[in-house]
């Protein structure tokens, strides 16, 4: 017995507590997909992939939104994209796609590293998340691991073309995506503040129920969708991004961290949730400044490579650059923000007219006549514009309008039909005939599929309806419902109704409400 309670207190003046002894300290909680890069000393630095389901066009990126309708300014919802970094296979095609670290970085790993012959034994051990270091410690890290790899595990590097990945910070928009659950989880669940229903047996947070306000060790609990843990919680994690209070425009301060640690409380745990973090700590009475470092401040890392690791990637950007610009960047933050397209087409023509103002004095100096009456073509086909634009968009809304409604029908009624065969299943199974029991099981799991699929097509008429602008819509509603009214579909009047409040509530956050959208309709009969 004395001899166990000394191994006991080994273990955890080690750091290491006797339920992770015999565990990988590099890798707690081993499954299928991990990528291993290995690290000095026998050490091990464990990675998941990232599939971004965009295939493999050189200039193929993923758009999403990031951010929190229901939390404070500093995480308003706005469109963002980005691109992968390495094309692998998934599904049996070609995808884009980024390695990210599946742990916070660790206190036995970050030594291994930078280890200046004054570190503790103990702490070469620990399965803790480094802390209490500055942003630059940390590139000095990614720098180190990064030469490390070059000199001693070349061929084990993933690589674009011919070109090695290197470690960095990952930036604001990739580290949202993978705490979302990037592609492994559907659109719904995208949209939620955190893709699971039980948040304690998965992240660490404040209070007794979780962390009790201490750091915890890495891979202690369930991972996300795609296999990583402690996403958020535990530590906040440093990302290459500077802070900026939307996202990638406006005032750039220090950089962003993201996630929130286990001195955050329940209800702000969130993918979304994000701070600034000063490079430096000013000390105003005192009048110093120390580099920022923090006990709730850590980081992962990613593997990334360059835009342009050789001439035929930039070659084949060049070539396929002008058909990028009619398709992918029009729907992208680089083309389009989360305005209604009208507005967007509204300010263009603005912009358009106030261009020809200013060539309309110059011509009015030097120009000849058909030079004046070509611009006076130009000026009238542009004030056209918004007509055609307003006709176009009217009629748009009421065919989504009228789908979104069809949709909603469609699921209600097969909630009443859900209804209908659970009562009979019921019935078949108190008396006893397999048969029956056989049948109505299979019609309820069709339905509820059935549902499944339209409530997620249902957020995709959502989407659609947000491009527009609010007015048409609500008058594409009013449209419908007249429609509706001629043909005596009382019913399917009530639905459009209520799809048309989900529709503003949705116009406002821009997250999708599956759950609310569904205990909607399931009421309409």
């Amino acid at each position: 017995m004395r001899l166990l309670l000394m191994i006991i207190a080994c273990l955890i003046c080690s750091g290491v507590s006797p339920a992770y002894a015999k565990l990988d300290r590099f890798n707690p909680k081993p499954s299928e997909g991990d990528f291993i890069l290995p690290m000095p000393d026998g050490g091990k630095m464990v990675f998941r992939k990232v599939f971004l389901g965009v295939g493999d066009s050189v200039l193929a990126q993923k758009s999403f939104m990031v951010g929190d309708p229901q939390g404070s300014y500093k995480s308003s919802p706005t469109k963002v994209t980005i691109g992968g970094s390495f094309v692998e296979k998934d599904n049996d095609r070609n995808d884009w796609m980024f390695y990210i670290g599946k742990y916070e970085v660790s206190e036995s790993q970050y030594y291994r590293l930078m280890n200046d012959g004054n570190v503790k034994k103990r702490k070469l051990k620990s399965l803790y998340p480094i802390t209490n270091i500055s942003y630059f410690d940390v590139q000095s890290f990614v720098k180190a691991y990064s030469l490390w790899l070059y000199d001693n595990a070349f061929d084990s590097l993933p690589k674009y073309g011919d070109y090695p990945g290197f470690i960095r910070l990952p930036t604001e928009r990739e580290w949202e995506f993978a705490a979302r659950g990037g592609i492994a989880v559907s659109p719904g669940d995208f949209d939620k503040r955190y893709s699971y229903k039980q948040l304690n047996k998965h992240e660490w947070f404040s209070g007794p129920t979780s962390s009790h306000n201490k750091l915890q060790m890495i891979g202690g609990l369930s991972p996300n969708p795609l296999g990583l843990h402690d996403m958020l919680g535990n530590v906040s994690e440093m990302t290459s991004s500077m802070y900026s209070l939307e996202y990638y425009q406006g005032k750039s301060g220090g950089f962003t961290a993201r996630g929130g640690s286990y001195f955050t409380p329940q209800n702000k745990i969130s993918a979304a949730e994000r701070t600034e973090q000063p490079v430096y700590l000013y000390n105003v009475k005192k009048k110093t400044v120390r580099l920022n470092k923090q006990p709730t401040l850590g980081f992962r890392v990613v593997i990334a490579t360059p835009v342009f690791p050789d001439r035929e990637v930039s070659s084949r950007i060049s070539n396929e650059w002008d058909e990028y610009k009619k398709t992918l960047r029009g729907a992208s933050p680089a083309g389009l923000s989360v305005s209604p397209v009208a507005a967007k087409t509204k300010a263009s023509v603005t912009d358009a007219q106030i261009y020809l103002g200013r060539l309309r004095e110059s011509l009015s100096v030097q120009g000849t006549e058909e030079d004046k009456q070509n611009l006076e073509r130009v000026a009238a086909v542009l004030d056209s514009v918004g007509a055609i634009k307003k006709k176009a968009e009217e009629d748009s809304a009421f065919a989504w309008a009228k789908t979104a409604a069809d949709k909603a029908f469609f699921i209600a009624r097969e909630y009443r039909t859900i209804k209908h065969v659970q009562a009979r299943l019921g019935q078949a199974k108190k008396a006893g005939i397999e048969k029956a029991v056989a049948v109505n099981e299979k019609r309820l799991q069709f339905s509820k599929a059935n549902i499944a699929d339209s409530i997620e097509s249902f957020g995709d008429t959502m989407e659609q309806l947000a491009n527009l602008t609010p007015d048409a819509v609500l008058q594409g509603f009013a449209r419908h419902r007249e429609w509706l009214k001629e043909r005596q579909a009382l019913k399917q009047i009530d639905a459009s109704i209520l799809v048309e409040k989900y529709y503003q509530n949705y116009a406002k956050e821009l997250r999708r409400a599956n759950e609310v959208w569904c205990d909607g309709f399931s009421k309409l009969f």
